[in-house]
């Protein structure tokens, strides 16, 4: 649930997510005794919130079978030395090409995947 409201909020800026979100996070030490099992999903999910997610604008049309491939890494890579960041694809028709957010923060729009890649 906190992994829902957080990309909620951060997808809408609704702030009924927000609100939600404020209430598990209040609710931490509850879920931690009731629900130990889920205690680390929902750290995780708490701690994307307070880094920023990952939201990547693109322009309809763009490939994204190539954001894909640049993203994962190589194909000789394992999958355990691949970097990890959970990533929101939100389509834009405002957006030329790709622009990389994280939390309030947003670069320049860019149609280099390399570019994007290094920033994630």
């Amino acid at each position: 649930m906190i992994h829902v409201c957080a990309e909620a909020y951060t997808l809408t800026g609704e702030d009924r997510w927000r609100q939600t979100l404020e209430d598990l996070a209040q609710a931490y030490g509850g879920m931690a005794r009731n629900v130990p099992n889920g205690v680390a999903h929902a750290l995780e999910g708490l701690t994307h919130y307070a880094m920023g997610h990952a939201v990547l604008k693109h322009a309809p049309g763009v490939n994204l079978d190539a954001l894909q491939a640049t993203l994962s890494g190589q194909v000789n890579t394992s999958a355990h030395a691949r970097p990890h960041r959970r990533v929101l694809l939100v389509p834009s028709a405002e957006t030329p090409g790709f622009q990389l957010c994280v939390g309030p923060t947003c670069q320049a729009p860019t149609h280099d995947l390399g570019e994007i890649a290094d920033a994630l």
